[in-house]
Formats: C-alpha cells, sequence, structure tokens
C-alpha cells in the first residue's frame, strides 16, 4: 500500500476520523450494529457474525455523539464510557446465542437427520423442494380426468 492510504486506514483505526461523522450517521451504524447482532443472534453463522463484528468495530470508532459520563478512567485523556460497552454486551449476546444452539441436542425425531437431507451422490438435490414445479396437465389430459361424482364412483370401484 501507497503512504497516503496507509495514513487513512490509520487515521481511521487508530485516530478518531470516524468520530467526526454526523451524529445522524452515528445513529445509523449504532441501529446498523444492533441489526447486525440480532441477525447474527438469531443465525449464529459465519457471515452474520462477521457482519456484526464489522459493524461493532465502525461503531466502536464512531460513536463520539453517544459519549456520556466516564465510567472507568484509563489515563487522564481516555477512558470507558457506556458507548464502548454497547458493541461488547451484543458480543455477549452473539456468542451465548451461538453456544445454545451448538449444545441442542441433533434431532428430537420431528424433522429428519441431517444425513437424510444431503445431496444424493450423483447429481444435484433439491433438499429444501425449491425447484419443486407443479406442472398442470395439458387440456387433452385434463379432459380425461374423471371430475365431480363420476371421480369418487371410479375410484369405489363402481
Amino acid at each position: 500500500m501507497d503512504r497516503p492510504s496507509l495514513d487513512a486506514l490509520y487515521a481511521m483505526v487508530v485516530d478518531d476520523a470516524l468520530g467526526t461523522l454526523a451524529p445522524r450517521v452515528q445513529a445509523g451504524l449504532a441501529g446498523l450494529m444492533v441489526v447486525a447482532a440480532l441477525w447474527a443472534a438469531l443465525r449464529p453463522r459465519v457471515l452474520p457474525v462477521l457482519g456484526f463484528l464489522s459493524a461493532a468495530f465502525v461503531f466502536a470508532r464512531a460513536n463520539h455523539a453517544f459519549e456520556g459520563p466516564v465510567l472507568v478512567a484509563l489515563t487522564p485523556g481516555h477512558g470507558l464510557v457506556l458507548a464502548d460497552l454497547a458493541p461488547v454486551a451484543l458480543l455477549g449476546l452473539v456468542v451465548v446465542r451461538a453456544f445454545a444452539v451448538r449444545s441442542r441436542p441433533v434431532s428430537d425425531g420431528s424433522h429428519p437427520a441431517p444425513a437424510a437431507r444431503e445431496a444424493p451422490a450423483g447429481g444435484y438435490g433439491d433438499l429444501h423442494g425449491a425447484l419443486r414445479v407443479r406442472l398442470r396437465p395439458s387440456p387433452v389430459a385434463a379432459a380425461a380426468v374423471l371430475r365431480g361424482p363420476a371421480r369418487h364412483r371410479a375410484r369405489r370401484g363402481r
């Protein structure tokens, strides 16, 4: 990377370049972080968790509009505020939810085991019925299908 790109990256990550964003944008980032945390808590997979971590990182750097009183003073110029603890609390929610989902039993008998849902070895499998199509019969075939009372008589063998 060239020097200006490294300087910009350093300013964004280490300095407070994101703190100069408008309060509306910072509120939007807070909302994005909360939505990403809910998404990661409901579906604890790699993509939602990465989305939450990136949103939490950006919010942690751009939360100056939400900073209130200092809870813990680390140095005379730096300390922990409530806005700094929000990403950590949401991360705890995501981690607890991920462990709760992973510790559930694999199958309680109401759903097929994961091995039963795997694609057949010879080709593509339609695991969830996404490729299922209802075909309508042609007019000739539709005319040959018995309807109404005749259909019921044919079923009973009369």
